[in-house]
């Protein structure tokens, strides 16, 4: 998959368990370029910073499909809506409303 790093993306991405390529687009506050140096230090994701020329496509494809998925997909917990459930039951008992 070829997309930018918004945080939805790369959720949707980490599940699908598929190589991913990382191009981050520009925000106000650089976020996706954050993010996507964080996949990058995590081997998560092919990250680039600029929109390949056409003749990069092939090579850079065949690349990105031999990227290891696990690193991605150790950014998803399949617990996760489970654990924050649990988390704001704990949090709305602990408080008097």
């Amino acid at each position: 998959i070829v997309a930018s790093a918004g945080n939805n993306t790369v959720m949707e991405i980490a599940t699908a368990g598929t190589p991913y390529v990382c191009i981050p687009e520009e925000r106000p506050f650089s976020e996706q370029f954050s993010k996507a140096e964080a996949l990058r230090r995590a081997n998560a994701a092919y990250v680039l910073t600029d929109w390949p020329d056409i003749d990069q496509w092939p090579e850079l494809l065949e690349d990105a499909k031999r990227t290891d998925t696990q690193p991605l997909s150790n950014v998803i917990n399949p617990q996760g809506a489970q654990r924050c459930a649990e988390y704001i039951k704990r949090m709305s008992k602990a408080y008097k409303w």
